[in-house]
């Protein structure tokens, strides 16, 4: 049986991506949905709690070269337009 994958969009064009504080931002956005997907649990359920974790680190994974590349792209983006 195939596992079911949950997904949300996080949105970040309202970010400047170039400074510290919007990658701040981006990053407290993603915390909140990888939150959402994976959901809390108290840490003396020690199962479901490992399960939490894991899914947050899975989640994470999956979210980080996505995350590199839109920050990439809008340092790239001011580089460019720097050159002009």
């Amino acid at each position: 049986q195939a596992e079911e994958t949950t997904t949300r969009k996080v949105a970040y064009a309202d970010l400047n991506l170039s400074t510290p504080r919007g990658v701040a931002v981006l990053d407290q956005r993603i915390a909140a949905a990888v939150r959402q997907v994976c959901g809390s649990v108290d840490p003396r359920e020690q199962e479901r709690h490992a399960a939490v974790l894991k899914c947050r680190q899975d989640a994470r994974a999956r979210i980080e070269p996505e995350r590199e590349a839109a920050i990439a792209r809008v340092q790239s983006r001011m580089r460019l337009a720097s050159a002009r």
